[in-house]
């Protein structure tokens, strides 16, 4: 509906404007219009929540953040996510390669906490508890729901030590 304007009328008197009770019939009017648009706006109360679709248009919240047991997702209503997760795994770094490259025996493919429909970027970090850290490589590919297998590789033999696994994706949850 189209704003509904009150005829003032002819000043000083107000001849050929809207009468008082027609006057209020539209101030009614423009009020239920704007508290019927206020259910479905967006505001403070649902920007966060659960973000849904239909047929690509945003149905839901704005932003949607869950944790489970395979790491952080963060979905957004024009369809992008991204996933995180951190991993503790404990290998030692001592096969040589031919070029020197000390690597470890393949780590195994890490669920990711949500599926995507498809995936823009996906890698893997690494930190450790030592001075000087590896880094990992030898991935697979990664599929739409969990991050590829890995080999960590170091210039020096490492024993078996902690490593902590950063894994981070972007893509989309829905087209």
């Amino acid at each position: 509906m189209a704003k509904q304007v009150i005829q003032l009328g002819t000043p000083p008197t107000g001849v050929g404007g809207d009468t008082p009770p027609s006057a209020n019939v539209k101030i009614n009017s423009n009020f239920d219009e704007l508290y019927a648009a206020d259910l479905i706006n967006y505001k403070r109360t649902n920007i966060i929540g659960t973000v849904s679709q239909s047929g690509g248009v945003p149905t839901g919240a704005i932003i949607e953040t869950g944790t489970n047991a395979n790491g952080t997702y963060t979905k957004f209503a024009g369809g992008a996510m991204i996933c995180t997760r951190q991993v503790q795994v404990t290998v030692a770094i001592q096969t040589v390669s031919t070029s020197g490259v000390y690597y470890s025996g393949g780590n195994a493919a890490v669920a990711m906490p949500a599926t995507f429909t498809s995936l823009m970027f996906a890698d893997v970090g690494i930190t450790s508890s030592s001075e000087t850290t590896g880094w990992v490589d030898g991935r697979g590919v990664d599929s739409l729901s969990a991050w590829a297998g890995n080999i960590l590789f170091d210039v020096y033999s490492r024993a078996a030590q902690a490593y902590t696994l950063q894994y981070f994706a972007i893509g989309r949850w829905h087209q």
